[in-house]
């Protein structure tokens, strides 16, 4: 008879390999914590998103992965669109979103 096993004890704050000088991404980029708790809204100039036209303002449901690409930080992230008038969009969308240019909340113009 197989036994289940406990989860390994979560390191919160902490990567779980140690700090490496030749590492292109910052210590957070390691550890892979989430961006955004879901309920966030964030801005996106158009050139830090895939895929889409124009800045994006994405109210956050879901950060599905969070990882390098192209030496740099991003996350794979469901959420609902918010036009400049602030109407919600109801279709659920995705988007890849390069994590150092995104900028939470509505305020403000997205600059390029």
């Amino acid at each position: 008879m197989r036994t289940r096993r406990a989860p390994a004890p979560e390191h919160r704050g902490e990567s779980r390999r140690p700090a490496d000088r030749d590492d292109p991404l910052p210590a957070p980029a390691r550890g892979r914590p989430t961006p955004w708790p879901p309920g966030t809204t964030i801005r996106v100039p158009d050139d830090s998103y895939r895929f889409g036209e124009g800045p994006l303002t994405l109210r956050i449901t879901e950060v599905l992965s969070v990882g390098p690409f192209e030496g740099r930080l991003w996350a794979e992230v469901r959420g609902h669109q918010v036009d400049a008038d602030g109407t919600v969009r109801p279709r659920e969308r995705f988007a890849s979103i390069r994590v150092d240019r995104a900028r939470v909340g509505t305020a403000g113009p997205v600059t390029q």
